[in-house]
């Protein structure tokens, strides 16, 4: 048993490494560049409800939804499908499956507004197979998966702290046995108004770096040229005191073999088709909302080139499983447990176990597991939290040094 003086020298040397522990964390904040604000994250539980669809008004419909806060622009994405027991193996849909109920309902439709298409069978019609958030912090993330008889599709959405844009990657591997003729993603937006819905004529319009156009109009789009893509409507504009302002998205051209604008008095749809070969997708998304359209195309206009050239560059693995270095973690635990003595011996079953998992989560990961993506970034808090816990233990249990003799 420790002797009381024993007893005060450790109660003193931990009051001394709190205080230092304290000034050192306040001088790397003072010497830290200021960071981008956190990105706030709420995952939504599923809520159930009945449809409207004919056939299904009665059945069982599932909506799940996160929301991405950049802290100037909170962003939502919500799933929306039949998932009734009557049709099993099968989902059906009112308006679309990945909806983004806020900035806004208009713009980028809060009914549906991203849908991707695998040899022609939207990915939608399929089980969802998971959602969840993946990322908290400097970024945040969350990512959509489905699994039908030709490929797995995960969808990710990003958002990093005090941006105003939305990024997604749409990731298709085709099944044992199976090729990918085609990949086609369709974006639908209702630019500023929901004209027709409320009787009111509008100007849809299309501006890129290359053309304009004006409802009723079908764009043919030239990738190369037609760098980013921007939504407004001429009627419904903020400067004018109408609307709730305009939308946009660019794609990285190299990832896009054709596409097709479709200007409405209602919605737009934008088709892009994947180049030959290509399985990975990119893209950018804006709702300005309350920004007036001359404001808004001026922004992007100014920054478009500068996102999409991170767009480009961009890791979407959580920055922690990218970062990993799996070969230094065995030889660090082990080293924390022995400097923790007779308290690392107690927690020893605990961390070699906790070691393993992370290992194991870091090379599911690295063979494609999307889940295990997901998993990691909890299983490393827990790493850090029990890191912390040995290295203060390995401070306690290091023999004191005897005092000076008194002259």
């Amino acid at each position: 048993m420790p002797t009381r003086t024993t007893c005060r020298r450790r109660a003193m040397r931990l009051c001394l490494l709190a205080g230092l522990g304290w000034v050192y964390a306040a001088a790397l904040r003072a010497a830290e560049p200021v960071r981008p604000p956190l990105v706030a994250v709420q995952e939504r539980e599923p809520t159930y409800r009945t449809g409207w669809r004919e056939g299904h008004q009665s059945h069982k419909w599932e909506e799940r939804s996160v929301m991405l806060d950049s802290g100037k622009v909170a962003y939502t994405i919500k799933y929306s499908s039949c998932v009734d027991p009557s049709h099993p193996g099968v989902r059906v849909n009112e308006e679309g499956y990945i909806g983004m109920p806020t900035p806004c309902t208009a713009n980028w439709y809060h009914g549906g507004f991203f849908f991707v298409r695998v040899n022609g069978q939207e990915i939608g019609e399929s089980p969802l197979l998971d959602l969840r958030a993946t990322e908290r912090g400097e970024r945040g993330a969350c990512q959509l998966v489905w699994e039908n008889a030709e490929a797995r599709v995960r969808v990710q959405f990003l958002v990093t702290g005090g941006s105003e844009r939305l990024l997604c990657q749409v990731t298709c591997l085709p099944k044992e046995g199976k090729k990918i003729e085609t990949l086609e993603v369709l974006c639908r937006c209702y630019p500023s108004y929901f004209t027709s819905h409320n009787r009111r004529q509008g100007d849809r319009t299309l501006i890129t770096p290359r053309t304009e156009g004006h409802e009723p109009a079908t764009v043919t789009l030239e990738p190369a040229a037609d760098t980013y893509l921007f939504y407004q409507d001429g009627v419904f504009d903020v400067a004018k005191g109408e609307g709730e302002g305009p939308c946009a998205m660019l794609f990285l051209p190299d990832e896009i073999a054709s596409g097709t604008v479709e200007l409405t008095n209602y919605p737009v749809n934008t088709v892009l088709q994947a180049a030959p070969g290509v399985r990975r997708l990119r893209f950018a998304f804006w709702d300005f909302q309350g920004r007036a359209n001359a404001d808004a195309a001026g922004f992007l206009k100014l920054h478009g080139a500068a996102v999409r050239d991170e767009l480009r560059a961009l890791d979407f693995r959580p920055p922690l499983l990218a970062a990993f270095d799996a070969g230094t973690i065995p030889a660090e635990m082990k080293a924390l447990l022995a400097a923790a003595a007779a308290d690392g011996e107690r927690l020893r079953p605990d961390a070699e176990a906790l070691v393993a998992k992370l290992l194991d989560t870091k090379l599911r990961a690295e063979k494609g597991d999307w889940a295990a993506e997901a998993e990691f970034a909890q299983q490393f808090a827990d790493y850090e939290a029990l890191r912390w816990k040995l290295r203060i233990y390995g401070l306690l249990n290091t023999p004191a040094e005897p005092a000076p003799a008194r002259p």
